[in-house]
Order: C-alpha cells, then structure tokens, then sequence
C-alpha cells in the first residue's frame, strides 16, 4: 500500500518494487494500462522517460527520507525527465491518481 502520511491518504493498493536493472529499464513501458490503485517504484531512480508508453501517468520523485521533491501529473508518451537531485525513488501512477492528494514536501510510505 502506497500512502501520503501526511495527509493521511490512501494513493494505491497495489505496490510494485522494481529494485534491479532489468526490472527499472522495463518499468510500465509496452503495458496496455494499468490499475487505478496501482502504483510502481523505482529503485534506485531519479530520472525518467515515457517512450513506448502507452498511457500518460502521474510520478513522484522521492527522496531517502520519503519526502516528495517533485510531482509530475498526467505525464505524456515521449518525456524525459532530468535527473532530480536527491531524488532516491521515482514512483509511476496511472495519470489523474494523485491530483489533490499530494503536495511537494509530503511524506510517502509504502
């Protein structure tokens, strides 16, 4: 379960770690879509990209302490995202799943 802290809120049910090289260079890329609740993190990761992506997404970048850096709603097919200092996780979510349940400086947890 993904969940802001600091609000308190529910953001997915389901949560998917993708902690190797393999697993992270896959990430959601060729999926046909995704689950509302659904939410993927990456890790180590402070960058990315949604080429041959199918869908658009919202992302978090996260630092060390869970703390969120940056947000990213409704992010479309072909974007790349610089590197984010300090960022540690990048976690991926169908698009329109955190509009107004996250702010910069929340606290996630999984």
């Amino acid at each position: 379960m993904l969940i802001n802290t600091t609000s308190n809120v529910v953001l997915a049910q389901k949560v998917e770690v993708a902690d190797h090289f393999l697993s992270r260079l896959k990430g959601l890329m060729l999926k046909d879509k995704i689950e509302k609740d659904y939410a993927l993190i990456l890790a180590p990761c402070n960058s990315i990209h949604t080429f041959f992506m199918k869908f658009n997404i919202d992302v978090l970048f996260v630092d060390q302490e869970k703390t969120v850096l940056s947000i990213y709603s409704n992010l479309g097919r072909g974007q790349v995202i610089k590197p984010l200092k300090n960022c540690q996780y990048v976690i991926e979510m169908r698009a329109q799943n955190i509009h107004k349940k996250v702010q910069i400086r929340d606290k996630i947890n999984w």
